[in-house]
């Protein structure tokens, strides 16, 4: 495990957002086989046993044949959601692995701060942002987060029109 600290710029484009982030994932390499509980103590890391240490979601990616070299989702299709009861570790992981030209997603969430609708939402919200930048990744951070948003709106939109069609459709 190598901690990694990561911001992100809504006015900087995703080609250079991933150069960035991936000189320093091989920056922090050289770290690995820094024990993370030594980093805890020695940066005096004061834990508070209702939280993970430094971090609130993680992101899992499994590759299962790296010397293919092809774009990360180029002609595959996203998995679906896999539910299953484990106790999360932290907030909320993501677990991406390439296998057999398919991405498989896992997303596996706290049961005290998530619900499965809202899983559910973020899963969606998630596959949006992988197919968003697989069929255009020159465009901006902001630009993504815009794509999610709208489709969020117009997600709920629909939601709220049918939940009220169906109690109008009682009443009359």
């Amino acid at each position: 495990t190598v901690a990694i600290r990561l911001k992100f710029k809504e006015d900087e484009l995703y080609e250079t957002s991933l150069k960035r982030i991936k000189n320093s994932v091989l920056k922090t390499q050289k770290y690995q086989d820094y024990p993370f509980y030594k980093l805890l103590h020695d940066i005096q890391y004061e834990n508070d046993p209702s939280r993970s240490s430094l971090f609130d979601i993680m992101l899992v990616i499994v590759q299962s044949n790296i010397t293919e070299k092809k774009s990360p989702l180029e002609n595959t299709v996203l998995g679906k959601i896999n539910k299953k009861k484990v106790r999360s570790k932290v907030d909320l992981t993501f677990f991406i692995k390439e296998s057999n030209g398919l991405i498989e997603t896992q997303i596996v969430y706290n049961l005290d701060l998530y619900t499965n609708s809202v899983s559910d939402k973020l899963y969606a919200e998630f596959e949006t942002l992988l197919i968003t930048i697989s069929e255009n990744n020159n465009l901006t951070i902001g630009n993504y987060i815009d794509e999610i948003r709208d489709l969020s709106e117009k997600v709920e939109q629909n939601e709220f029109s049918e939940l009220l069609n169906e109690t109008l459709g009682e009443d009359f």
